[in-house]
């Protein structure tokens, strides 16, 4: 069986750096520390921090003192001066790329347009997104953007984690329904290619193995765009639930991971895979 790795694998940029913030933060800072939320979305990540000391905690009102860590999808504005107001040590570990989007969220609304987020309305960074541009719409699919009223200025702007095909499809429904438009693609380009790789992967293999968490975003829209290609995929959180039986005369097998899967678990997949291949 040939194994086809995609060349972008493993953690993504932002997702290392907010991991050497929390190594440091560890070490250095004030404790206990902990994380507003699970600072990624891969339990096994958090798993391994917790173990090194590193709480988790669901709100700002549970911590009462030491250090606290924005997660990378952020949080509004006031969710970081609540923990400043109650003398904790902030450090934030929001994704340089969601804090762009943040911050053009933002200036759109100052520029006098209506906010539009393309994303999940429960997504965390949706939410720290509507957070720093005081409010706006969330929409995720045609039927929801039929539910908004007439607007004449509309700003727009992405979840980082989305599929570039259908939002491109629903941007120009939202050109058309209404009469001015200013659109900030603010899907993230390292989700942009590891969904177009998943996708050539895809049309190659016989079978697809998306390696991440399954509570990650961008780990499932991967997922998705493999089934798109009528390939016959799995989401694995570890190499242990590898089935054989799923390569039983199997040719090609291709691997796509998550930005938020350690690079010691796509390692341990590619040598299972190695493995199976082997008998």
């Amino acid at each position: 069986m040939q194994i086809k790795m995609a060349k972008e694998t493993g953690y993504c940029w932002g997702v290392d750096l907010a991991m050497e913030m929390v190594d440091k933060a560890l070490t250095e800072s004030a404790p206990p520390v902990c994380s507003l939320g699970p600072i990624i979305h891969n339990p096994l990540t958090i798993r391994s921090l917790e173990a090194k000391g590193l709480g988790v905690a669901e709100s700002i009102d549970s911590i009462e003192s030491g250090t606290v860590i924005i997660r990378t999808h952020g949080v509004p504005p006031e969710v970081a001066g609540k923990a400043e107001a109650k003398g904790l040590s902030v450090i934030d570990a929001t994704c340089p790329f969601v804090k762009r989007t943040q911050k053009k969220a933002r200036s759109l609304v100052e520029e006098g347009y209506r906010l539009i987020v393309i994303g999940e309305s429960t997504h965390p960074e949706v939410i720290s997104i509507l957070g720093h541009a005081g409010g706006g719409d969330v929409v995720g699919t045609e039927e929801e953007l039929a539910q908004l009223p007439p607007r004449r200025r509309v700003g727009v702007v992405v979840q980082s984690t989305r599929n570039p095909g259908p939002t491109k499809r629903l941007i120009g429904e939202i050109c058309e329904k209404f009469s001015e438009v200013k659109v900030f693609m603010s899907i993230c380009n390292v989700t942009y290619h590891r969904q177009r790789e998943a996708e050539e992967l895809a049309k190659q293999c016989d079978v697809m193995l998306v390696v991440g968490g399954r509570n990650s975003a961008n780990t499932k829209k991967l997922a998705l765009v493999c089934e798109e290609q009528h390939t016959r995929t799995y989401l694995v959180e570890t190499a242990e639930e590898l089935d054989p039986a799923w390569f039983k005369g199997v040719e090609s097998a291709g691997v796509v991971t998550g930005a938020s899967t350690p690079h010691v678990v796509v390692d341990e997949v590619y040598r299972r895979l190695q493995t199976l291949s082997a008998k």
